[in-house]
Formats: C-alpha cells, structure tokens, sequence
C-alpha cells in the first residue's frame, strides 16, 4: 500500500513538471525549457512504464533496458540543459576535486554490480552519464561562483542539479538495503525527496531566464541610444 500511494505522488510530481515544462516551452519558445521538458518527460515515461509492469506483472521487468534508456537519455538532457549555459571561458578551468568525481561513481558502480551480482553494462554506461553530469554540475559551480560571485545567474540550476544526482544516488543505495513497506523506510522518503527535486528546476529555470534577460535589456538600451545619438 505505502508503495503504491508513494508511487502515485512521485508520477504526479513529475506529470505537473511535465505539464509546466510545456506550457511555457510553447510560450517562451526558449531552449532551456524543452531541454527541461525533455529531462522530466523522459524521467516521468520510464517512471511510469516500471510502475505500471510492477503493478500487472508483479514483479521488476524482465527487460530493463527498455526504462533504462529513458532514464540515461534524462540524464543527458540535462546535462544539455548545463552544457547550454555553460561559459566558453570554463573549458580552460582544471580543479583538482573534480578527480573525486570518477572515483566516485565507479565505486559504486561497483557496489551495485556485486549487489546484483551482473549488469555490468548498465552500471557502467550509468556511471559514466552521471560522471559527465555531474562535472558539468560541480565544475560550472565552481566557475561561476569564481567569476561572478555566490549570486551567479545559474547558481539555483546547478544546485537543483546536485541536489537530483545526490538523491538519486541515495534512493539507489536505501533500495538496495531497506525492504520494509512503511513510511518509515527511508526508502521511500528519500524518493519523495527526489520527486521535489524536480520541481525545482522550474524556479531555477526560471531565475536563470530573468537574470539573462535582465542583462540583455541594458545592452539594447544603450544600442538604441547611440542610434538615436547618430541620427
């Protein structure tokens, strides 16, 4: 039952990300909103193909890959969503904790592959999708807060997705040690968690929108005023 009710909120959470997303994609016509959309349509139908084989198969499907491609592809949409913003001036920045990054994720890969005891495949194809998102979330952080201060444009963006990778991970790990079917298992508020995580794209979305645009309007004042100025 705790399942069942956890499920159905988590698929809700991300159906009125879904929904948002698309709206203002259609109205805006920005780019930053249909990578979004992407991110959360791709989560939301993986999501919802593995609740709903559980619910009439009662069991984990026998194929994963088929939900995995969608949740990989999720990853790289928003990983296009940061590479999108990204400052060109960043590619020539090298931190030295971004080395933690690999040994990370190839460490637990690791640990997930002696739990299931195979799938090394997927492990590692997923180990390498979330290395890449998450150096383009720690490293666009670190530069931009170098070059522009702790209030930069995209600074909610790369916290929401830190904050999603960090969840993710932690939703993994409980999967793998907590069975109970209560709200106390930390299991399923952990996954909970996770579901308002994508809500928060949508504000930082939409700060990092508001703070381009509100850079651009000084720039075409003044050009206005020097044609004005020349005529």
């Amino acid at each position: 039952m705790t399942d069942t009710v956890e499920n159905t909120i988590f698929l809700s959470i991300l159906f009125i990300c879904v929904i948002i997303d698309f709206l203002r994609a259609v109205k805006t016509k920005k780019r930053e909103w249909m990578l979004l959309f992407l991110f959360h349509f791709l989560y939301f139908i993986s999501s919802i193909y593995y609740e709903m084989y559980i619910l009439f198969f009662e069991s984990d499907p026998v194929i994963s890959h088929i939900m995995d491609i969608g949740w990989y592809a999720s990853y790289l949409f928003l990983t296009l969503l940061l590479q999108n913003n990204r400052d060109p001036e960043m590619d020539g920045h090298k931190y030295k904790s971004l080395i933690l990054i690999p040994i990370f994720v190839f460490s637990m890969a690791a640990g997930f592959m002696w739990y299931s005891q195979g799938d090394v495949f997927n492990n590692i194809l997923c180990a390498v999708l979330m290395w890449i998102l998450l150096r383009y979330t720690v490293k666009g952080a670190l530069f931009n807060k170098e070059k522009y201060g702790k209030n930069y444009p995209a600074k909610w963006l790369y916290r929401s997705s830190f904050i999603f990778c960090y969840l993710e991970y932690q939703t993994w790990v409980f999967s793998c040690l907590f069975f109970e079917d209560s709200w106390t298992n930390p299991y399923y508020i952990s996954d909970m968690l996770m579901a308002l995580s994508f809500l928060l794209f949508i504000p930082s979305v939409s700060v990092l929108l508001k703070n381009i645009d509100n850079k651009n309007v000084p720039a075409q004042n003044d050009h206005r005023s020097e044609e004005r100025s020349e005529a």
